[in-house]
This record gives C-alpha cells, sequence and structure tokens, in this order.
C-alpha cells in the first residue's frame, strides 16, 4: 500500500526529508548540526564540515550502496578528525529494527572503504561516531540513549580503541538519565510543533525549521521526491500487472495443455474399450457360425 503523502508543514524533524533539508540549508545547516552534536556530545563543536547526503554507490549493479543523511566531520587543533553520520529513522517494522545494528555495520564499512588513500597506514582512518535517532526503542530497554562500541568479551576493561562509536536515540525513553535539554530536543524532533519548543534555543530551531518549510526550492524537491515514488509506485505496479498476466496465460496454457491431453486419454480409453467389445462381439459371432458349421 502506498503511503500517504503528507503536506510539507506537517513534517517532523525525524522524517528523513525535513532532516535532509535542514542539514543541507546554506543558512541553517551547520547551526542545527552543531546544536544536534552539543547535545549528543555534551560538548561544543567548534569547526564543522557539514556534507549533506553522501553517496556511497555500489560497485556493481548487483551490490548494495548507501545514502547517509548526514555526513559531518570535525577537526580538532592537532590535525584529527573525527566523521559523524546521523540518521533519523522511522521504519518500525520488526525485520527493519533487527537489522539495525547490521545497518550500521555496512555503513561504517561503506564509510571506512574510502577513508583511506593508498598506501596510508591504517592508523590515519578517521573517527567515526555514528548516530540514528528513532521514534521507537530499538532494543526494547525503554532507554533514552544506546552507546555501543567493540570490547574485548573476556577482558572487558581491556582497551580496545578502533575509532567507532554507535550511538541510538530513543525519543520516547521513558529512563530520566539523559540531560533535561537532550530530552526535550528529542521531543520536539519527533514531534516538531511549537507547543514541543519549550527552550529559547528549540524556538529559534522551530523558526529555522519553518523557514526551511516555506522555502521554496525545498518545496519543488519535496514535490519532485513524490513525483518520482509515485512514478516507481506505478512502474511497479504496471510491472506486477504485466508479470500477472504473463503468469496467468502461461497457466492458462499449461492448464489447457493439460487438460487437452487428458481429454485425449479418456478418448484413447473409450476407443480402447469400443475396439474391445467389437472384438468381444466379433469372437462371440465366430463362435455361433462355427457352431453352425459344425452342426
Amino acid at each position: 500500500m502506498a503511503s500517504e503523502r503528507r503536506k510539507l508543514e506537517e513534517l517532523n524533524l525525524v522524517d528523513n526529508f525535513l532532516f535532509g533539508s535542514m542539514v543541507m540549508h546554506p543558512d541553517y545547516g551547520e547551526p542545527f548540526a552543531k546544536y544536534l552534536l552539543r547535545l549528543v556530545l555534551n560538548r561544543e563543536v567548534r569547526k564543522l564540515k557539514v556534507i549533506p547526503q553522501n553517496y556511497y554507490f555500489a560497485s556493481d549493479t548487483e551490490l548494495h550502496g548507501a545514502i547517509l543523511d548526514a555526513y559531518l566531520e570535525e577537526e580538532d587543533g592537532d590535525g584529527d578528525a573525527t566523521i559523524y553520520d546521523v540518521e533519523p529513522e522511522n521504519d518500525s517494522h520488526v525485520d527493519a529494527v533487527r537489522a539495525l545494528p547490521r545497518r550500521m555495520r555496512f555503513y561504517r564499512a561503506k564509510m571506512d572503504g574510502r577513508g583511506l588513500r593508498a598506501g596510508e597506514n591504517y592508523g590515519k582512518l578517521k573517527n567515526l561516531v555514528m548516530i540514528m535517532i528513532t521514534p521507537f526503542d530499538p532494543f526494547g530497554l525503554e532507554r533514552v540513549r544506546y552507546t555501543v562500541r567493540n570490547v574485548c568479551l573476556e577482558v572487558p576493561e581491556m582497551p580496545f580503541d578502533d575509532g567507532v562509536t554507535m550511538v541510538f536515540l530513543n525519543t520516547g525513553g521513558r529512563r530520566e538519565d539523559e540531560p533535561e535539554e537532550l530530552m526535550q530536543f528529542l521531543r520536539y524532533f519527533e514531534s516538531s510543533t511549537w507547543e514541543n519548543a519549550v527552550t529559547e534555543e528549540l524556538m529559534q530551531l522551530h523558526e529555522m525549521v519553518g523557514l526551511v518549510k516555506h522555502d521554496e526550492e525545498v518545496a519543488i524537491r519535496y514535490m519532485k521526491m513524490w513525483e518520482e515514488m509515485e512514478k516507481i509506485r506505478r512502474e511497479a505496479l504496471e510491472e506486477g500487472l504485466a508479470e500477472g498476466r504473463t503468469k496467468g496465460l502461461a497457466e492458462g496454457r499449461t492448464k489447457g495443455l493439460e487438460e487437452g491431453r487428458a481429454e485425449e486419454r479418456a478418448n484413447t480409453e473409450k476407443e480402447k474399450a469400443r475396439a474391445d467389445e467389437a472384438e468381444r462381439k466379433c469372437a462371440e459371432l465366430q463362435a455361433i457360425i462355427d457352431s453352425w458349421k459344425n452342426k
């Protein structure tokens, strides 16, 4: 079933289109990204490079590619850099939720695969922080935040720094063990209304969100996105109908052949029975003639 089209004004930040439009906006993208990272990391982010919707194409048409909603790069004073991949996710279908850790693994592989030049030492790989924000609990423990790093199972306290951190943020988490400012932001992220803009910074963010929603270029992109989606749906429907018709005709032909063969077999059996009956009658008649001859 096709999803119902919503007006641009009805979208929330948790919707991929609005989130991507905020991040890629020339005026509001960087301050929005810095605000988000400050709340998640609990520190200020100074020098940030915003690369919206970074595409990682597959090496073959049969392989899976990846599109990152927000690719952010922070440089510190020592020349080191940290990459942030921020993704809102609305799909709460059980299969999609179960696959989230592997999806993050796939994204990480795509980014790491292009993170080194030929001949560079592996130590040059940039730190990677992957942040996924969901309006559902991805792990069912009612937490707001799940931070995941690689550890040694036998010695959990042993340092194992591969430079990768995964953060899952649940906008509806019930455990109030996070800063109130982050909780307020997540509520606004899920439902981006004036009623949820309860702080001065959120009010400023809400004004920026409103300006982005009324941006002509954003509206055109939203319209084109839906037109493309409708085109894909129509093509898929037409392809499905054509496949159904072809399958139906093939099944009809097969059924017709089977019915024809069955009828042919039945006619053969009838003719054989008639032949047998005629042969029996001939034998009886011959017996009578022979008996007359003997008399």
